[in-house]
């Protein structure tokens, strides 16, 4: 399905670099399409998997509990993401491993992002989703919003297609309103940026 979705636009988009969940199907889908883009992770959903592996193993209220011995190594775990690749490996093996307390489900938990996230065979190894960067271009929030807000628009989860095509519209006319509106901003920016490198130029003539 996302292979056949990409097929459609690959002609008209190059990326460099593209941002996608942990799903390992659009994985494939962007390698096979785009080979020579870079596959990144978005932090966001990475935290997200982690936290329903979490809730899975019946761990929240010690991830929650400020007091657990259990908790604090689970929260360490989501600061890896802002390392270099080349350290997570280390942070791991070297410090994660020594905090962990005796606990057969935070075992569990460790061995799972060991084994899908941490070594270089795994699914979705460091150089996919580790970065020394606070950049929000590590996320795909942006069209999780988007989404969001298309969804509000339909009361059903099946609307009619004429209903569909009206939303559409309405979407396209926001999104046409919007960059002519940014293009007023931005217009008017360098409009007055030039009058001022216009003034500035002049008194530097007059001295």
């Amino acid at each position: 399905m996302y292979t056949k979705a990409f097929r459609l636009i690959q002609n008209y988009l190059k990326p460099d670099k593209i941002y996608a969940d942990f799903e390992r199907a659009i994985h494939v889908a962007i390698s096979e399409v785009w080979p020579s883009a870079q596959l990144k992770g978005c932090r966001f959903h990475l935290g997200q998997s982690w936290w329903r592996k979490i809730q899975q193993l019946e761990l929240s209220k010690e991830f929650k509990n400020n007091d657990s011995e259990i908790g604090q190594p689970l929260k360490l775990f989501f600061g890896l993401s802002l390392l270099s690749t080349e350290e997570v490996n280390d942070s791991y093996t070297n410090e994660f491993i020594s905090l962990k307390p005796i606990n057969g489900k935070l075992e569990e938990f460790f061995d799972c992002i060991l084994e899908h996230y941490i070594e270089k065979d795994s699914s979705f190894p460091p150089t996919m989703w580790a970065e020394y960067t606070s950049s929000i271009e590590r996320t795909t929030t942006c069209c999780e919003s988007f989404h969001s807000k298309f969804n509000s628009c339909f009361y059903s989860a099946h609307p009619k297609i004429f209903q569909f095509i009206d939303v559409l519209k309405e979407v396209q006319m926001e999104t046409d309103s919007s960059i002519l509106m940014c293009g007023g901003v931005l217009k008017s920016f360098y409009h007055t940026a030039s009058k001022h490198r216009a003034a500035v130029k002049q008194l530097l003539i007059r001295e």
